[in-house]
């Protein structure tokens, strides 16, 4: 079974002191033969997290797997007294731009909360000549509660603009020291429930290691 698969992949984590942690339910599903496992372990896990829906990463010593709906955890409210510096950019296919101050609560995966009474997000300008060819308009579509923009010549999405002020953190950069002025993470962000498409080099360079 999956389940079987996963339990087996997980004694390659062990000697490096990873554990099991969260982790959703596996398909039900019994192979009709015994399969043999090889090639890297990392990739296998890839292969289990596909079946099951979901993405996982290494989390203060335990693999954790979430579905697509599931996150590390609620939503933390930012604003400049919560630890907030500058303001959300929104960018094409790099998600919505944050800076705050490095905040332990704030996980890659987990949710953050810009309340919009609060928060101004610098939305960035469709291209000139892009406006000019859709004779000065351009589409603003609601998706799942939220604002999304289409380049009419390309075809690429402005990150999207949640109606609810509710995040999902896709990745994180931690900059600074304790010797030093910067104490920052910058995370690329998209809006909860939405179907934009980040650029895999974005999140490469922001993705756990």
């Amino acid at each position: 079974t999956l389940a079987e698969m996963n339990h087996a992949l997980m004694q390659d984590f062990a000697p490096f002191g990873v554990t099991e942690g969260q982790t959703p339910a596996m398909p039900a599903k019994v192979y009709p033969r015994g399969r043999v496992l090889f090639g890297k372990t990392r990739l296998l896990m890839d292969e289990v997290a596909r079946q099951c829906n979901a993405s996982w990463m290494f989390v203060d010593g335990q693999r954790v797997m979430l579905k697509k709906d599931e996150y590390m955890h609620d939503a933390v409210v930012l604003n400049s007294r919560t630890g907030l510096v500058g303001t959300p950019t929104q960018t094409l296919g790099k998600g919505i731009n944050v800076r705050c101050l490095i905040t332990p609560k704030i996980r890659t995966n987990g949710l953050i909360h810009l309340n919009q009474a609060e928060v101004i997000i610098n939305q960035q300008n469709l291209p000139a000549e892009d406006i000019a060819k859709e004779g000065g308009r351009f589409p603003v579509s609601g998706i799942k509660g939220n604002r999304q923009a289409t380049r009419p010549a390309s075809k690429a999405q402005l990150a999207s603009i949640a109606t609810d002020g509710v995040y999902v953190v896709r990745g994180i950069n931690y900059r600074g020291d304790t010797r030093g002025q910067e104490w920052y993470m910058d995370m690329v962000c998209e809006a909860r429930g939405a179907d934009d498409l980040i650029k895999s080099n974005t999140t490469n360079k922001l993705a756990p290691k």
